[in-house]
């Protein structure tokens, strides 16, 4: 049985259904210069976060010659482009790809991916906060976003073409929190 196929037992008997398998990288954990030369530009490059969207695409937050970039790749590997220049430490697409989440310098931005270069604040620097991880609910379009000063998790909703503040999250578990992620529903 292929890793595609799906098996579900329904009252005894076993149904098989057939889910469509991206063509995409076959070597998904082998990547290398020599498998994938236009995956990233050749040289001095450092990755420091990454992401896919739906349709298997990367973001990868890095440095080329010590200059903060995000690149969109290609599903297949063979081909990037800058989306733009800054110095992300953290970051998260949206399941379509058209926006990347990120923290850049200490500030939350959103991110175009489409349009190199265009990039909104969401919120400032704040060394009471000290903002450190992204992670983003596309159902309800909620970005979530680490405080590890105020051991916090923060909220933002997307309000017309800005972004507002909604309660978020702080516990007494919460100690220090650096990196955050969304997936079923769950804050983790």
């Amino acid at each position: 049985m292929s890793a595609a196929e799906v098996l579900t037992t329904m009252a005894g008997s076993v149904v098989t259904s057939q889910r469509p398998t991206p063509e995409c990288s076959r070597s998904f954990c082998e990547v290398d210069s020599i498998d994938y030369p236009n995956m990233l530009p050749m040289g001095d490059v450092s990755v420091v976060s990454y992401s896919l969207d739906d349709f298997g695409d990367w973001y990868i937050a890095g440095k080329e010659n010590g200059v903060g970039k995000l690149w969109r790749v290609s599903c297949d590997l063979q081909s990037y482009k800058v989306v733009v220049e800054k110095n992300f430490s953290d970051i998260e697409s949206s399941h379509d790809g058209s926006e990347v989440y990120g923290i850049a310098d200490g500030a939350v931005y959103a991110v175009l991916a489409t349009n190199p270069n265009e990039y909104l604040e969401i919120a400032p620097a704040d060394s009471t906060r000290d903002y450190t991880g992204v992670a983003f609910d596309s159902d309800h379009r909620v970005l979530y976003v680490t405080g590890k000063a105020s051991s916090s998790v923060y909220a933002f909703v997307k309000n017309g073409s800005s972004w507002k503040e909604i309660p978020g999250y702080t516990n007494d578990a919460l100690e220090n929190p650096t990196s955050i992620r969304y997936l079923g529903g769950y804050v983790y």
